[in-house]
């Protein structure tokens, strides 16, 4: 695929789950949607998407940029592991893995890092991305 084709691509995807989102999540805070069903396992979804919460958690993806509002979907599997979905206001994605709570991995190779205030996992993937994903998004509730 040239690169043309597949920047034209991208920016389709990113529209569709643009879209979606626009829909499903919240305005600001990172509460999880309204518009639910309920899965086999108990945790509820969001209607039309894979995802158990959307809204929007704070992010920055350059060094010394401020803290933006990033659109997330997170997918819980069992007690406290989950996959936390990003999308970057500017496009792409950033998945960040949680094992028992903690942010274990991601889908950079940069090596992640996390700090837990109170109820706040403050999250930072190499020099320059940061998130701040509340215990809510990652334990439902």
């Amino acid at each position: 695929m040239n690169p043309t084709a597949l920047s034209v691509c991208a920016a389709g995807v990113f529209a569709l789950l643009s879209a979606a989102f626009a829909e499903d999540a919240p305005t600001a805070g990172a509460r999880p949607s309204t518009r639910a069903t309920q899965t086999l396992a108990g945790d509820a979804k969001v209607a039309g998407t894979a995802f158990h919460a959307t809204g929007e958690i704070p992010c920055a993806r350059y060094a010394g940029q401020p803290m933006a509002q990033c659109r997330f979907g997170v997918i819980r599997q069992g007690d406290s592991d989950a996959t936390v979905r990003v999308f970057w206001p500017d496009g792409g994605i950033r998945n960040i893995y949680f094992k028992r709570g903690k942010a274990q991995s991601s889908d950079s190779r940069d090596r992640i890092r996390s700090e837990k205030t109170v109820d706040l996992n403050q999250v930072l993937i190499g020099a320059t991305e940061r998130f701040e994903i509340p215990d809510a998004v990652i334990f439902g509730g």
